[in-house]
């Protein structure tokens, strides 16, 4: 893979360049199904929307603006055809139980403290960060796990600004006061630190790519 920059990987795929397409798709491919089936439970639908997000790019490539926060742009995309692939789900049930949004940190993905205290105040704010509402929830992961600008979070939830820090400022308030503890904002990058990428493998079997 050539050492370019993502938006230079982007700006060389809408000039139709193959091989940074297949670069874009391997630099982002983990982080948007990490991401999507936090938002949808079905995994089927995560991986047909992520095939199907690609081939549009693919597809519509010359109708695509070269200047845009290409990380940001493909989870805005993402999150649109999960959610529109869930609304067109015959079971409406089963897309009304899936649509709230997991963080999921209880697995042992997630890193762990030596200190047995400290340890037990961490498991315990996973715990009331999963109490959150489902918008504050999905903020958080996109600002704490995906290391994102409050103008990026704001574009892919389809927000303001403002709107995106008010839900980030309510969740770490309301984390504050149930685990009575001012240094939340610390904790939460530790809250969401990985051990290790939660796919070490394509998720896809396409042929997104050929």
């Amino acid at each position: 893979m050539t050492n370019y920059s993502h938006i230079e990987y982007w700006q060389r795929f809408i000039q139709g360049d193959q091989e940074a397409f297949r670069s874009l798709y391997d630099l982002y491919v983990n982080a948007l199904f990490s991401y999507a089936i936090r938002y949808c439970a079905d995994e089927e639908i995560v991986k047909d929307s992520i095939h199907d997000l690609f081939v549009d790019l693919h597809r519509y490539r010359s109708r695509l603006n070269p200047h845009v926060n290409v990380k940001a742009y493909l989870f805005g995309s993402l999150r649109r055809k999960v959610v529109e692939s869930k609304r067109r789900s015959i079971d409406r049930s089963i897309f009304a139980e899936n649509y709230r949004f997991r963080l999921g940190l209880e697995t042992e993905d997630y890193i762990t403290l030596s200190d047995d205290k400290e340890n037990e105040v961490l498991t315990k704010l996973r715990a009331e960060m999963e109490k959150l509402p489902y918008r504050q929830k999905e903020a958080l992961y996109l600002r704490f796990t995906c290391e994102m600008s409050y103008e990026q979070v704001a574009q892919i939830m389809d927000i303001s600004i403002a709107s995106c820090r008010t839900l980030i400022y309510r969740a770490i308030k309301d984390l504050r006061l149930r685990m009575e503890n001012n240094k939340i904002s610390q904790l939460l990058f530790i809250a969401f630190l990985p051990v290790r990428e939660i796919n070490d493998q394509p998720i896809t079997s396409r042929a997104i790519l050929s």
